[in-house]
């Protein structure tokens, strides 16, 4: 036990010190588009991390693995320790610019200090469904990154860098539409964020809905049987909060459908909409950033 509260204390710091960091980057006041948004999802994410890896703590029996490698806490203290270092002295720069960021930003979530973290999380989450939340965090904040820094040109890592992370995590994606050109195109685009299952009608989907949690649902609005805001109105009413994971994906959305979505606050895109757009539409919903 006493090594969990060891580990559970890292891991807790870490969110801290990377929350932190990204406050730090969020006021830096880069004007690269979108870089500030970045950080701002990623701190959110490191806020939730830590709430649940806190809640956990106050838990232990409830929440030690089966298994569990003494080693791994000594080595996360010990990578952790230099990459925090730095970041204090990081922070001290005056003006740090966007690629600098960046650049450390990988370090804290994929290199060292990452490493570490998702070892350890992936360890804990095989020990207890308490920790899912947290996989499936620190995963979404490798796609995050996968995303942005392909769309930009301030900073190019390694593609490397990304296929050689583990995955701790898969999420399941929902494409409710009756054109096999979207869903196909859409399961190609969204492929790397999760297992994406696919539905023609409304009716299709709403099955669906009761048989699986799914983290996100890209629905068209006209489709046979059921169309997607009547599938939205459903779906909400079974499923309080659902609607929070909708995005409606479409290029017949009347001027009433589109008010509905304003008052609503429901995720739109249109068609046709690029492929950067879409997933990070898809990843933000994933990672319950509105």
């Amino acid at each position: 036990m006493d090594i969990m509260n060891k580990l559970l204390s890292h891991l807790i710091k870490i969110d801290e010190l990377a929350t932190d960091f990204y406050r730090q980057a969020v006021n830096a006041g880069c004007e690269t588009p979108g870089i500030s948004e970045l950080f701002t999802c990623l701190q959110k994410s490191r806020i939730k991390n830590k709430n649940t890896l806190e809640t956990a703590s106050k838990d232990l029996c409830a929440t030690t693995p089966a298994l569990f490698d003494p080693a791994l806490t000594k080595r996360l203290k010990e990578e952790c320790s230099v990459i925090f270092n730095k970041a204090a002295a990081f922070t001290q720069y005056p003006a740090p610019t966007a690629k600098e960021l960046l650049e450390f930003t990988m370090e804290i979530e994929l290199t060292r200090s990452g490493k570490r973290y998702s070892e350890a999380v992936d360890a804990l989450r095989e020990g207890s469904r308490s920790f899912i939340p947290v996989a499936a965090g620190t995963q979404w904040r490798r796609r995050l990154l996968e995303s942005y820094t392909t769309g930009t040109h301030e900073y190019s890592p390694d593609p490397g860098l990304f296929k050689e992370q583990p995955r701790i995590w898969t999420e399941n994606l929902l494409i409710a539409d009756d054109s096999p050109a979207t869903t196909t195109l859409l399961a190609d685009t969204l492929s790397g964020e999760g297992s994406v299952y696919t539905a023609d009608n409304g009716v299709t989907a709403m099955d669906r809905l009761n048989k699986k949690y799914f983290a996100a649902i890209i629905s068209d609005v006209s489709m046979p049987l059921m169309g997607g805001v009547d599938l939205y109105r459903s779906a909400e009413k079974r499923y309080p909060g659902i609607g929070r994971r909708f995005i409606f994906f479409t290029d017949t959305a009347s001027i009433e459908d589109i008010d509905f979505f304003k008052i609503n606050r429901i995720n739109y895109l249109p068609k046709p909409s690029s492929i950067i757009d879409i997933r990070r539409a898809v990843l933000k919903v994933i990672g319950g950033i509105r």
